[in-house]
């Protein structure tokens, strides 16, 4: 059974960047917007500079969509190919559209991402509470999971190294692409340390006692320390000064300030107090001028004179918690009282404050958006933009998932006529308690009914006598075996299609489980699939896959031959949600989304909408078939029901689940017909249905 979101039945459930910083812009969008460039670490780069390429909103910008966490943030966010990542307390990574603030794909760690992912050559890396991960970008598919422990990371990359520091003192460098060591050093094992910045062959590690330490990566040795009283402090890297935020008295006696250390020696050239003692943070570095933010003392753009640091100009503000970005001439924000604002790098002058409340981090500027995360509990991330680039965008996704108006008139008309026993069948259907589990199944031009289990075994039933008559398959990567059968399809001449999800491809068998081809295999290309979810095939013998990653369908000829595909991120947002697909009567394809409402449908020729199908009132996560007269029978998630419309779409029937309800009232999956005209499906217990359907 595919994901599974109710109480009814259990779910199954870049060029890299090195010091020279900031990513290259992304190409120009085929949809005339402004291209959306690339901010995939936190404070924008590798050298934790804080410059982003933009472009950003000139004017006061308005809430072009807002998206609901299923927790509050617990991550700094980044941009990576049209998707802003962030992670959050429920130990959700979540990649979320740019444009549109529709969910992309989310991946799961053991307990909350914390600190900030960072991402290069297409892969996005995060700290759980107790592993490194590293993640497609695109996708969310896991590559590889290393057991180390860190304190919140803001992760470096350089040099496809991932580089973290440990809660034992340790700092590791992961390569990018395996997560293998690549380098390692050793301090004190009683010590918590973190790394945010490594260059030009050094390791800038801050172990918990204060203390910035400058490694050498050839032999570990230190370079030089500097010690404050902070357990923590900030910092980046321009030109050959490191730029450290100190929170509270160090050495000098003196409170919150600004050092600028010398990155060859360590000896501190200047440091910068505001007149109120509190808070101050270094952030960008251009041209000779650094731009500070305070708790207390408003903005200030300093001039490094070398041995001292010179006011250009300083302007009012409120409190500020987190550091300037800059873009282009424009200096932007987010204050303590939740306002954004936008200020002229030249002299300070305000272009504009936000009327928009909200408790928001360090803001992502580019494709002419600003992006922020709440970080104060209430789970949402917000994308803002000028009223003419609003009006471009594709239409937002809908920040609450939708309820589906009520159904009424509508009978039951599903009657249970005969229940054979799974050890009869030889079905293995996973969970006796909350339902059938990971069973598929379709019905073969011999009449007899294929049924995939999360053994990963075909089982071939006849429908007659509800006994078994073969089986094959098996848990394996082998050909004829499979890891996680989650769909399958039987071909006029017997020819059986199977979804073999984790080994990332479809499998091609005779009728006795003989093996006769592959189609896909793992990639991003066209005929490649991560994570393949459901199939159809038409009856010319095409077969249609969707990806379950990446929500892309792909057409093969059937010979297996890549034909075309459509959906995905940047595809028709009438795809935008793809959940599953079947083959209709004429031909047509029927693609089900995710969160509800109408379907859509495919042109098989070209992939092209041709229209959509049903109402508003088709629930999340719908899975269709399709009997001999062309009605289509839909399982629904959200609510749980099993519904029935005609052709065209209109609502012939529906059985609603309700947790109330006893077991042999809920079947899944969605019914299949025979050459008997009963439809088959399981019962709660594992027991192979026979069912009269009775419509208007």
């Amino acid at each position: 059974m595919r994901r599974l979101r109710t109480l009814v039945i259990v779910p199954v459930i870049l060029t890299v960047l090195g010091p020279a910083g900031v990513a290259p812009p992304a190409a120009t969008a085929a949809d005339g917007l402004p291209p959306l460039a690339d901010v995939p670490f936190y404070r924008a780069d590798a050298l934790r500079s804080s410059i982003e390429i933009g472009p950003g909103p000139t004017a006061e910008p308005e809430l072009a969509w807002e998206h609901v966490l299923d927790a509050g943030a617990n991550t700094d966010p980044i941009l990576v190919g049209g998707l802003l990542i962030v992670g959050d307390q429920d130990g959700h990574l979540v990649a979320i559209d740019a444009r549109t603030g529709r969910e992309t794909w989310r991946a799961t760690g053991d307990g909350a991402f914390a600190g900030a992912p960072a991402s290069a050559a297409g892969i996005v890396v995060a700290a759980d509470a107790t592993a490194i991960r590293g993640f497609d970008a695109s996708t969310g598919q896991e590559r590889w999971v290393r057991d180390v422990a860190s304190d919140a990371p803001r992760l470096a990359i350089v040099d496809r190294v991932v580089y973290v520091g440990t809660v034992d003192g340790a700092v590791r460098g992961l390569d990018l692409e395996s997560g293998a060591d690549r380098w390692s050093w050793q301090g004190d094992h009683s010590l918590s340390v973190r790394v945010d910045l490594v260059a030009d062959g050094v390791v800038y590690a801050n172990p918990n006692d204060g203390r910035l330490l400058a490694i050498e990566m050839s032999d570990g040795s230190e370079r030089w320390r500097y010690l404050s009283r902070a357990s923590r402090v900030a910092y980046g890297l321009a030109a050959d000064t490191v730029f450290l935020t100190n929170p509270v008295t160090d050495d000098s006696g003196q409170g919150g300030q600004i050092a600028a250390i010398d990155a060859a020696t360590g000896q501190v050239r200047w440091r910068f107090v505001g007149p109120s003692g509190d808070q101050v943070a270094a952030g960008p570095f251009r041209d000779g001028i650094l731009y500070v933010d305070s708790h207390a003392d408003g903005i200030y753009a300093l001039r490094d004179d070398g041995d001292a640091a010179t006011i250009v100009w300083h302007t009012d503000a409120p409190t500020m918690y987190r550091v300037l970005t800059l873009v282009g001439d424009t200096l932007y924000g987010a204050t303590e009282d939740g306002t954004l604002l936008a200020l002229r790098a030249d002299d300070g002058t305000s272009l504009w404050t936000s009327r928009t409340v909200g408790s928001h981090v360090m803001p992502i500027i580019s494709g002419g958006m600003l992006f922020t995360v709440d970080a104060a509990g209430d789970p949402r991330v917000r994308a803002f933009a000028e009223r003419d680039l609003i009006a471009q965008l594709p239409p937002p996704a809908s920040p609450v998932r939708p309820s589906p108006p009520p159904v009424a008139g509508l009978v039951d008309p599903f009657a249970i006529v005969r229940s054979t026993p799974d050890d009869h069948t030889g079905v293995t259907v996973g969970s006796r308690r909350d339902g059938p589990e990971g069973v598929t199944m379709e019905v073969g031009p011999d009449g007899l009914l294929y049924v995939g289990d999360p053994t990963d075994h075909i089982t071939v039933v006849d429908p007659s006598t509800g006994l078994k008559v073969r089986q094959f398959g098996g848990h394996g990567s082998d050909d004829g075996r499979f890891h996680e059968i989650k769909s399958l399809a039987i071909d006029s001449d017997g020819s059986v299609y199977v979804v073999d999800r984790q080994n990332h491809r479809v499998q091609v068998l005779d009728s006795n489980g003989g093996f006769t081809r592959q189609i896909g295999g793992f990639g991003s290309d066209p005929g490649q699939f991560v994570r393949p979810f459901m199939l159809t095939l038409d009856p010319g013998g095409a077969v249609y896959v969707l990806d379950g990653d990446s929500r892309e369908i792909s057409k093969f000829d059937p010979m297996g031959a890549f034909v075309w595909r459509v959906g995905g991120a940047l595809g028709d947002p009438a795809l935008r949600g793809a959940y599953d697909l079947t083959t209709m009567k004429d031909g047509s394809i029927l693609v089900m989304l995710d969160p509800g409402g109408p379907a859509t449908l495919l042109d098989p020729a070209d992939g092209s909408v041709v229209g959509r199908w049903g109402d508003a009132s088709i629930g999340g996560s719908g899975e269709p078939t399709v009997d001999g007269v062309g009605n289509v029978f839909l399982f629904q998630y959200v609510p749980a029901a099993m519904r029935v419309f005609d052709a065209a779409g209109q609502p012939l029937g529906i059985r609603e689940y309700t947790d109330d309800d006893e077991s042999a009232h809920r079947f899944y999956p969605t019914p299949v017909f025979a050459l008997d005209g009963f439809g088959y499906s399981f019962n709660d217990n594992g027991d192979l249905l026979r069912l009269k359907v009775t419509l208007p």
